[in-house]
């Protein structure tokens, strides 16, 4: 069932971002159990996509502050981007999950490259759209603002 009010929709993209940030927060230590067990690189890994999780807080941030000014549209896409933000993360661990310890095909490697392209990018896209936003709502504030 679809969020009817403004206010609705507000609350479901928050819960949604929520649930996107745990998962970005816990997907790290996930990948350095299957694939490096303690390796030095591993904690490189989880240093770097601090990241992530880093731009993903900074959207929540960004929703929870402008909550009244998110253009409906732009509401409609930033909630469709984290969707499909979560939904990046399944082939990664299916894929993570089967090949543990073994040998990958191509195909494999492509999808678990494309799963991975939409776990990093999509965050910085949400934020981007969320920067966009404000900055337009903010001037077309400042050019609607009488002045003195």
């Amino acid at each position: 069932m679809r969020p009817h009010t403004y206010t609705q929709r507000i609350e479901k993209l928050k819960s949604r971002m929520q649930f996107s940030v745990v998962l970005a927060s816990f997907f790290p230590v996930l990948l350095q159990a299957i694939f490096f067990g303690s390796d030095a690189t591993a904690n490189r890994i989880i240093l770097l996509w601090g990241f992530v999780v880093a731009v993903l807080i900074t959207s929540y941030m960004l929703i929870e502050i402008s909550r009244g000014v998110i253009h409906a549209k732009i509401l409609s896409y930033t909630n469709a981007m984290v969707l499909l933000n979560t939904a990046s993360y399944i082939p990664v661990m299916i894929i993570a999950a089967l090949v543990q310890g073994s040998e990958v095909s191509f195909v494999l490697e492509a999808l678990f490259q494309l799963s991975m392209l939409g776990v990093l990018v999509i965050p910085v896209a949400i934020t981007t759209l969320l920067v966009c936003n404000v900055i337009l709502k903010a001037f077309r504030i400042q050019i609607d603002a009488p002045t003195e």
